[in-house]
């Protein structure tokens, strides 16, 4: 009889957790579609700004390769960088 009586109450606990979780799931589910709402609005006002901004570059193989290179003759132009690895 003890079991019976504990097993009704833990099933009434897993209902009670179930119900709290799909409230919860709903709840956020609310939430996100805001964000995502608030973010389409963001997007709407930042698309014109884009306009006046500069292209940005895509960085290449020749591009890196050249920036390292610069670094590596700035590092070897400073007195106070001393012993400063700037190999692979």
């Amino acid at each position: 009889m003890q079991n019976n009586v504990n097993s009704a109450e833990s099933a009434e606990e897993a209902r009670r957790r179930a119900k709290k979780d799909k409230q919860l799931i709903k709840k956020f589910e609310k939430e996100k579609e805001r964000m995502r709402k608030q973010l389409a609005l963001e997007d709407e006002y930042a698309d014109p700004i884009k306009e006046f901004l500069p292209p940005e570059e895509e960085e290449n193989d020749d591009l890196r390769m050249k920036a390292i290179q610069a670094l590596r003759e700035w590092v070897l132009q400073q007195p106070h960088f001393v012993n400063c690895r700037t190999g692979a």
